[in-house]
């Protein structure tokens, strides 16, 4: 009953781990910043239990905790039979055969019969299958058939990058991809021509060319090998198998498997599905040379937000306004000419009245007298607004002098009686 209680237990912490892991990566929150999955991975698991295991073989584990830094810890096995009241638990040798994969083999060979099997590691759970032991077989590397599939992905063949204000100059930030190329990779299911108790004694791996570092994965799991980053009539590979128990690797020299590029689109290169979540200001404060009007409409927001210039800075909406000189400026509630600065850049320049001019902007010194027709950078603005405060003053105190030094005139009319 306890032990019972014991692997319920277990089982109730590895659900609670996985769930916690199956959460939204904390880490990939706002647009175009890189999703890290540094959260470690727990994967503790009899590798397809509902498939025999021979006698004289070996029972399959993975036990994977990627915990970049710690070397990883041994799960604990037990093997145990129970027959009516009595229940024998028996002896084993562990060993890592390649990657998260390890295997488990009795010092004695098992009888015929069910097992339980109970796994504990320190960083992932408690967990306990069935696995049925079957009579010995004959093993030998078996004999293989597939039919691959290829299917056509993406990846980045050309980068942009934004900059931002450092305090001090403009410098290269966050970089986005620009231009995405079409690639080619072949998946494959294997099916065998032995019985399970065989086949499943076996790893196996897809690859291109030998030398290719694609993993070993079990009989259950889905073979995957590329990506053909250019087009051709078909795409081939090779398999290997290792056997578990040995982690020795066999070779099919005779065999190839080919997929043809048959219907699929011919490779090209085009630009992502999602650019303007590249050029979001939070990742991209200011655009590279081309993408302006892209980030200006990625980011329109910002002249809403403009309306209060306090939120401005925290909204990283700085440069709006230099890098969009066409936008539609929003009301702030002061003067026209106290509105016009309103793009100049808080970031911490060496002169922050020269406000701030983005690459590729308009010249903020260019002032050719059709300041109505378009929006300036702030630098104008704010030496617009500073001269005609000065004339102002300067108006209003000279009127004031005036009606004061004005002499009075006496009345000449007397009050009649």
């Amino acid at each position: 009953m306890m032990r019972t209680l014991a692997f319920g237990l277990g089982l109730l912490i590895v659900g609670l781990t996985l769930a916690s892991n199956a959460q939204a990566n904390p880490f990939g929150e706002g647009p175009n910043e890189p999703i890290v999955d540094d959260v470690p991975a727990y994967d503790l698991r009899v590798v397809a239990p509902e498939l025999p295991v021979p006698r004289n073989g070996s029972i399959l584990i993975v036990a994977t905790t990627v915990d970049f830094g710690t070397p990883p810890e041994l799960p604990i096995v037990q093997v145990a039979q129970t027959v009516g009241s009595t229940t024998t638990t028996f002896g084993g040798v562990l060993r890592q055969v390649v990657g998260s994969y390890w295997t488990w083999t009795p010092l004695e060979p098992l009888e015929v019969g069910q097992y339980v099997v109970s796994l504990v590691h320190p960083a992932i759970g408690t967990m306990s299958v069935t696995v049925t032991i079957v009579e010995d077989v004959v093993l030998a590397p078996p004999m293989l058939s597939s039919q691959p599939i290829a299917s056509v992905s993406t990846y980045p063949s050309e980068y942009q990058y934004c900059q931002r204000w450092d305090g001090v100059q403009l410098v290269a930030d966050t970089s986005f991809v620009s231009r995405v190329a079409d690639q080619v990779t072949v998946s494959a299911n294997l099916t065998f021509s032995v019985e399970a108790s065989v086949f499943h004694q076996y790893l196996y791996r897809a690859f291109r060319d030998v030398s290719d570092q694609t993993p070993f994965v079990s009989s259950d799991a889905l073979l995957t090998v590329g990506p053909y980053t250019e087009q051709a009539e078909s795409y081939c590979f090779g398999v290997e198998a290792m056997d578990i128990a040995t982690s020795t690797v066999h070779t099919y020299p005779d065999l190839t498997f080919c997929v043809a590029h048959g219907e699929l689109e011919s490779f090209a290169e085009h630009e992502p599905g999602l650019l303007d979540d590249g050029v979001y200001r939070y990742s991209c404060m200011v655009p590279p040379a081309g993408y302006e009007a892209l980030w200006c409409q990625a980011n329109a927001d910002c002249i809403e937000i403009w309306r209060v210039p306090e939120n401005v800075e925290g909204n990283y909406c700085q440069s709006y306004f230099d890098v969009c000189p066409d936008a539609m400026r929003p009301d702030a509630g002061t003067s026209s000419a106290g509105s016009g600065g309103a793009g100049g850049g808080d970031f911490g320049g060496p002169d922050p009245d020269a406000g701030f001019v983005a690459p590729n902007a308009p010249d903020a010194g260019d002032d050719d007298g059709d300041d109505e027709g378009r929006s300036s950078g702030c630098s104008c603005s704010i030496a617009r607004a500073s001269s005609s405060s000065q004339r102002s003053v300067l108006l209003l105190a000279t009127l004031v002098a005036f009606v004061r030094l004005r002499p009075r005139r006496r009345s000449n009319t007397r009050r009649r009686r």
